[in-house]
């Protein structure tokens, strides 16, 4: 998918609520995979895959100081990096590697299926997941801060979305 909304809300709930949203995160994976028919053992290890990107990024976050609410320059950018570039790239290495390993993609399709599963995972994480992220902590928050989460959270939609519809 070329825009994965599941990617970002993963992340939004375990950077909200902690670890302790994994299973959830788990469950919801592989409740997708099997939908699409995926044999259970290949679901069960698509859907690992799927929540270690998120975890290990909620980790290396948490180690880094990272505040959720995205108010200073330094939490954005961390995000960017380990949420929206690092996690979503473990999850779709893990995802393409069991794929190939199942041989559910034919010889030579590693590389654009990684691509295209990051691509995918991180377009939903700076998208869906930075605006559940604005929204649940915009409780508190002045009114200029509202208004500079909510350019960010447009801006953030118009570039992904031209970048993905446009190409690089």
């Amino acid at each position: 998918s070329l825009f994965w909304p599941p990617a970002g809300i993963a992340l939004a709930a375990l950077l909200c609520w902690g670890p302790r949203m994994a299973w959830g995160i788990a469950l919801g994976a592989l409740g997708i995979a099997l939908l699409q028919a995926a044999p259970p053992p290949l679901a069960i290890l698509l859907a690992l895959g799927s929540l270690v990107g998120p975890l290990l990024a909620l980790l290396a976050l948490q180690r880094l100081g990272f505040d959720a609410r995205l108010g200073r320059r330094r939490d954005l950018a961390l995000f960017i990096i380990l949420g929206v570039l690092g996690g979503t790239l473990i999850s779709a290495l893990l995802g393409v590697t069991t794929l190939q390993t199942f041989e559910q993609l034919p010889a030579g399709a590693w590389l654009g299926a990684a691509w295209c599963w990051w691509g995918g995972d991180a377009v939903g994480v700076l998208t869906v997941g930075s605006s559940l992220l604005s929204l649940l902590s915009w409780q508190g928050l002045r009114r200029d801060r509202m208004l500079i989460g909510t350019a960010l959270l447009l801006a953030t939609t118009l570039a992904s979305a031209a970048l993905l519809f446009f190409g690089p």
